[in-house]
């Protein structure tokens, strides 16, 4: 989490940065913090398929399913093959 905090301070626009940090707090079980990064990664890619299937997992893992299933929804919607 430490490199990729640095690395968003060096270029605070790079969705990629973000999108690794959010899956670096689902590993450790830190919902809300991913859901943040993942917000800022649509705000920059609004498409970023990984950031619609993180944040739906966050939504998931905290009970806030309704949210979860928009995420999901978003995904199947960017990539209907995936299942």
């Amino acid at each position: 989490v430490q490199c990729y905090s640095e690395a968003i301070a060096m270029e605070p626009n790079n969705p990629l940065f973000y999108g690794n940090r959010a899956a670096a707090y689902l590993m450790q079980e830190l919902w809300s913090k991913a859901i943040e990064d993942c917000r800022v990664v649509l705000t920059l890619s609004p498409d970023d398929v990984k950031a619609h299937l993180r944040m739906g997992k966050a939504f998931l893992r905290k009970g806030e399913l309704q949210q979860a299933q928009q995420h999901i929804k978003r995904l199947l919607e960017l990539e209907p093959h995936n299942t």
